[in-house]
C-alpha cells in the first residue's frame, strides 16, 4: 500500500487561521475585561470613599445642627433665667423698699414715743423735785410746829405751876 501523500486541506488551514484569530480576540476580550474589572474595582472604590465622604459629611452636618440647637437652647435657658433673676432682683428690691418704709415709720413712731416718754420723764423729774421740794417744806413746818407746840407746853406748864 502506497502511502499516499495527503495534501493540505484548505478548510484547516482556515481552520488554524480562524483559532489564531479567536484566539486573539479571546486575549483581547480577556485583556479588556481584566481592565473593565480593574475599572470596576477603581469605581467601587470610589463609590466607597464616596460613601464614606457622603456619611462623614452628614454626621458633621447633624453634629453642627445638634450644636446649633444646644447653643440656641442655652440661649433660650440663659434668657429665661436672666428674666426670673431680674424679677426676682425687682421683688427683693421692692421688699427692700417696702422694708426701709417700715423702718422709717418705725423709727418715727419710736421717736415720737422717745420724745413722749422724755417729756414724761422730765414732768416726772420736774414734780420729783416739787414733792421733794413740798416734802422738805412740810418736814421743816412739822418740826418747827413740834418745837412750837413744845415750846408751847412748856409755856404752859410753866404758868400753871407759878399760878398754882
Amino acid at each position: 500500500m502506497a502511502a499516499v501523500a495527503e495534501a493540505p486541506n484548505p478548510n484547516v488551514a482556515t481552520l488554524a487561521g480562524g483559532l489564531a484569530d479567536l484566539d486573539s480576540v479571546e486575549a483581547a476580550l480577556a485583556a479588556e475585561e481584566s481592565t473593565l474589572v480593574q475599572r470596576a474595582q477603581t469605581l467601587e472604590r470610589q463609590v466607597k470613599q464616596h460613601k464614606a465622604a457622603k456619611a462623614a459629611a452628614k454626621a458633621a452636618r447633624e453634629q453642627e445642627e445638634a450644636r446649633r440647637r444646644a447653643e440656641e437652647e442655652l440661649l433660650q435657658w440663659q434668657g429665661a433665667l436672666r428674666t426670673e433673676v431680674e424679677t426676682a432682683v425687682n421683688r427683693i428690691n421692692e421688699q427692700r423698699v417696702a422694708q426701709l418704709e417700715r423702718c422709717a415709720n418705725f423709727e418715727e413712731t419710736l421717736q415720737g414715743n422717745i420724745k413722749t416718754l422724755q417729756d414724761t420723764l422730765h414732768q416726772v423729774r420736774h414734780r420729783a423735785a416739787a414733792l421733794d421740794t413740798a416734802f422738805d417744806a412740810c418736814v421743816q413746818r412739822l418740826s418747827s410746829a413740834y418745837v412750837d407746840a413744845v415750846a408751847l407746853r412748856r409755856q404752859q406748864a410753866a404758868e400753871a405751876t407759878t399760878a398754882s
